[in-house]
């Protein structure tokens, strides 16, 4: 039984993969269920600064709001927002047991359910997602018709 453990690497790291669900994104702030018009890379984030290692990326989308809703009961006042979210660089090429964790993967074109913070500023701040992590945080949704 001894010879097992001996044989096991020390720098295994595993990590915890938060899964979101429906009834969770049903609580954000605000959601909005928008178009990805438009994906750019801003700056790698700083290492040290986040729980992981990992090339990581700070991004933004520019999302056509096509439905939204607020715990205020009041939808966005906007057509258009810009989001800022994390992305992994090309040298992350594999996730082993959450490790690095799922990041949002947002294209041109993803018709995707948001759960966002409240902004009070939108002006002036970019929105963010509710995490900057966890499997399904951005889920897609079908389109409701062809004139969304």
């Amino acid at each position: 039984m001894m010879l097992m453990f001996l044989g096991t690497p020390a720098g295994i790291e595993a990590g915890f993969i938060k899964v979101w669900q429906l009834k969770e994104t049903a609580t954000a702030p605000v959601l909005v269920v928008g178009r990805v018009l438009d994906v750019q890379k801003k700056e790698r984030v700083p290492d040290g600064s986040l729980p992981w290692k990992d090339e990581t990326w700070a991004m933004t989308a520019e999302i056509q709001v096509l439905r939204s809703f607020s715990s205020s009961g009041e939808p966005v006042a906007v057509n258009r927002l810009q989001m800022h979210f994390l992305a992994y660089g090309p040298s992350v090429t594999m996730v082993v047991n959450g490790y690095p964790p799922p990041l949002p993967n947002l294209e041109s074109g993803q018709v995707l359910i948001l759960p966002l913070q409240e902004n009070k500023n939108p002006a002036s701040e970019w929105w963010r997602l509710m995490a900057d992590s966890g499997a399904d945080l951005a889920a897609g949704a079908r389109r409701l018709g062809a004139t969304d």
